[in-house]
């Protein structure tokens, strides 16, 4: 005990010396999505670099009740009807919790009873990336803008709305919980429009969203995963419907003599087609590192793909209410507009100048690691 006590004030008493910031990430780091997953991570490792990182391990009641339902009489005869997809989902539902368990570092437990306790253990708060502040998501949680953190711990990186607004919100709740955060960034360039006229003074500015903080070699390096010869296949995900783009794999992969590996299909039939219904984090960057080519309308997949320097297209949503944006702001500032689906053709002579593109996103990525450290004031 003696040498533990000597150790502690040793570490507290170098002349010169400050204990490490603790930073804590407030984001959707409980839900099976792997956008939400992989951003968590990325922003966690990144913040890293410079101080000691944690997720703040925050159980949202609306997110609970969606990622984690108790049995149902419904859910019961799904599984008597289905078995092999309903064991497949458990078993992707366990790789998410395995992925959680070894990669995050994580704070103690908080509820919206006891999550104020949370500045005895922080010295910052960091509203991360994903559709934290979109109220119909959160159920107008407002401990996502940090309504919880005491004065000067509030901090934001590339927070996003999806496809909620500002006067969604109660005026007299957000706007004080908005103006008490020290930088306000954006993943959306709408976003910092929308709040600009909703609220103006607040200088917000939009970053890069977290995946991008990650080189492709630290990725592959701090989850073990690596490039191998298999069967040629075209790698597809969907977030929002698709229209052209499953004709387009199709014709592609029929041309080319490539299979086509459909991940989280659910009960999508098709005999050219193989569904992947149980793949984790890992086992979902794995699959899309391995492919010739992905197919999707997902943000994190289109973005992921770019950053692994895989040939990618893209479709964007037909709906009216869409997430199209972060698509299409992506696309333009990487130059991606060609990879867009447009049509249903086999016609797929594309080329990727990998230079090019990763000369970008090294730009986006130091501006935006700049932009967070000295926001931090960890720069």
């Amino acid at each position: 005990n003696m040498m533990w006590m000597t150790l502690l004030v040793y570490d507290y008493i170098i002349p010169g010396e400050k204990p490490m910031k603790r930073v804590a990430i407030l984001t959707f780091h409980r839900a099976h999505n792997y956008g939400a997953v992989f951003q968590a991570y990325a922003l966690q490792e990144a913040i890293s670099e410079k101080c000691d990182s944690y997720i703040l391990d925050y159980r949202c009641n609306n997110i609970e009740k969606f990622y984690y339902r108790k049995p149902t009489i419904k859910s019961i005869v799904k599984q008597i009807i289905f078995p092999r997809l309903c064991q497949q989902s458990r078993e992707r539902k366990r790789r998410y919790i395995e992925f959680s368990n070894k990669y995050f570092r994580l704070s103690d437990k908080y509820t919206s009873d006891n999550i104020k306790d949370a500045n005895h253990e922080f010295d910052a708060f960091v509203a991360g990336s994903d559709q934290i502040w979109n109220p119909f998501i959160t159920g107008y949680d407002l401990n996502y803008l940090l309504e919880f953190a005491e004065n000067g711990k509030a901090y934001t990186y590339a927070a996003s709305l999806g496809k909620a607004r500002f006067v969604d919100w109660k005026e007299e709740f957000i706007k004080p919980l908005l103006k008490k955060i020290n930088n306000i960034s954006f993943r959306e360039k709408t976003s910092v429009d929308m709040l600009n006229q909703y609220l103006p003074g607040l200088a917000p500015y939009t970053v890069i969203d977290p995946v991008y903080l990650l080189t492709r070699k630290q990725w592959m390096e701090k989850l073990g995963i690596d490039r191998k010869n298999k069967k040629k296949y075209i790698f597809m995900y969907f977030v929002a419907p698709q229209t052209n783009a499953i004709k387009k794999a199709k014709a592609i992969a029929e041309k080319k003599g490539w299979d086509i590996l459909y991940v989280d299909a659910l009960r999508y039939k098709d005999s050219q087609i193989v569904n992947i219904n149980n793949a984790g984090p890992v086992e979902f960057l794995e699959l899309l590192l391995n492919a010739e080519l992905v197919i999707t309308t997902s943000f994190h997949a289109l973005s992921l793909s770019i950053i692994m320097n895989r040939p990618v297209l893209y479709e964007l949503s037909k709906e009216i209410v869409n997430a199209n944006s972060r698509l299409s702001d992506l696309a333009e500032t990487l130059q991606l507009k060609e990879y867009e689906i447009k049509d249903t053709d086999s016609k797929y002579e594309i080329s990727y100048n990998w230079d090019d593109i990763n000369s970008r996103i090294e730009t986006l990525r130091s501006d935006s690691r700049n932009k967070l450290f000295l926001s931090l004031e960890l720069s």
